[in-house]
């Protein structure tokens, strides 16, 4: 997460807060942080940790407050977090077993019945 400060006051006594909808499926710690002072032109960067437990679409929601030059002020901004589903990729591979085993099966009867 960046937070920039694209004015020309500094702006001080900043405080982040994110939340994720909907909240069951997807979770994240560590978005509320707060900082003394981002000077102009300048940014801060964190970043948060999101684990998805369930398939589907989630908005994280962040809302920074801070004061600046004019008084305080609140921004707001989302962004859209897909979780898939998890896809096994040797699922294929439990179907060679039953298939080598027969294979193993009709070469030992082939050797038996070959003399």
């Amino acid at each position: 997460i960046s937070l920039a400060n694209v004015g020309a006051a500094p702006a001080t006594r900043i405080e982040a807060k994110g939340d994720i909808t909907p909240p069951m499926g997807l979770e994240g710690g560590g978005f509320d942080r707060s900082f003394f002072e981002i000077p102009p032109g300048d940014e801060v960067n964190y970043s948060v940790m999101l684990s998805g437990k369930d398939p589907g679409n989630y908005t994280v929601h962040l809302k920074a407050t801070f004061d600046g030059g004019d008084g305080s002020a609140i921004r707001e901004g989302s962004t859209e977090v897909v979780v898939l589903k998890r896809e096994y990729k040797y699922e294929y591979l439990l179907l060679l077993i039953p298939i080598v085993i027969i294979i193993a099966w009709l070469y030992r009867r082939h050797r038996e019945y070959k003399y």
